[in-house]
């Protein structure tokens, strides 16, 4: 038996081939992060890139379900790779121990998922990523409220431009997140990043933005232009 007997069968042949071909990145594997790496690898998805580099510490272990309390103290990259190569061996993992910057060396992808956690640094993206025609899978949490959005050259507005969002000193301070707003938001960001490579591009959420609370059990779809 294959390890992908479960979902295989979702998919034509050529489709699961585009996907155990797909070159994806990870931007920042906190909470969102460590959970979008952990679906990717169980996908299947051929390489997987990602960047950080924090280090864990106990509070992060409230929704960053790839880390363990033995892991305390390490870096999130190093324990991240070792986890990861534990539930499939088979696929292609790198590591990237350092903060996305303007310098930083983009390797051949199909498509970056944002796991950050503010919005001033996701402004990068747009000139690492969506000016060199890479899409964006975007998604955010705070409280009990999430939301998901998939930012395509060519077919959406760039970030800055969908949210118009410049440096808030509000978001340096203590976010409280409930941790199953985290693994909702991660898995609708797979399910983002497999339609586009697969590519189901009516199904995705382009120029539109899905925002769930569920404190209050709300789930609403909002045309973005």
């Amino acid at each position: 038996m294959s390890r992908y007997d479960r979902h295989i069968p979702l998919y034509s042949k050529e489709e699961f081939k585009l996907i155990q071909n797909a070159k994806i990145a990870v931007a920042g594997i906190g909470g969102l992060g460590s959970t979008v790496l952990q679906l990717l690898a169980r996908i299947g998805v051929g390489t997987i890139h990602f960047w950080d580099d924090a280090i864990l510490d106990a509070p992060d272990l409230n929704r960053q379900i790839l880390y363990k309390t033995t892991h305390l103290g390490q870096l999130k990259t190093k324990v991240a790779l070792q986890e990861l190569k534990e539930i499939n061996s088979d696929i292609k993992i790198v590591a990237h121990t350092k903060r996305l910057d303007i310098n930083s060396d983009i390797p051949d992808i199909d498509l970056v998922i944002d796991c950050l956690d503010t919005f001033a640094s996701r402004l990068i993206l747009d000139i690492l990523f969506f000016e060199k025609g890479i899409p964006i899978i975007h998604g955010s949490v705070f409280k009990e409220m999430g939301q998901v959005t998939s930012l395509i050259p060519g077919k959406t507005q760039n970030y800055k431009t969908t949210f118009g969002i410049e440096d808030n000193q509000e978001e340096q301070k203590i976010k409280y997140i409930f941790p199953a707003i985290v693994t909702s938001i991660a898995s609708l960001q797979v399910s983002e990043a497999i339609k586009y490579i697969s590519k189901h591009y009516n199904q995705m959420l382009i120029n539109k933005l899905l925002t769930i609370n569920l404190k209050n059990n709300q789930f609403e779809t909002l045309p973005l232009f």
